[in-house]
């Protein structure tokens, strides 16, 4: 019988962050070593709730923009 192992929330992230960078669930889980299935059901809970028990990020204050930052931006894009 297979050992069930849970992922932790860094692993939660990549994978999220792989599917919204519109990766396919298949491509996802061959990268990372993961059942199909629990890719799908991370997806579908996010897409139901709003939440894969990602808790561990706080708020954050940025750092305002410099006059620099703001020119190389709009000359990068």
């Amino acid at each position: 019988m297979a050992q069930r192992k849970h992922l932790d929330d860094f692993i939660r992230g990549r994978i999220i962050g792989r599917l919204e960078c519109e990766r396919t669930q298949l491509e996802v889980s061959e990268e990372l070593g993961i059942n199909q299935n629990v890719i799908a059901r991370l997806w579908q809970r996010l897409q139901d709730d709003g939440n894969v028990g990602l808790y561990a990020r706080r708020p954050v204050r940025c750092v305002p923009l410099t006059a620099t930052h703001c020119r190389l931006g709009l000359t990068w894009s």
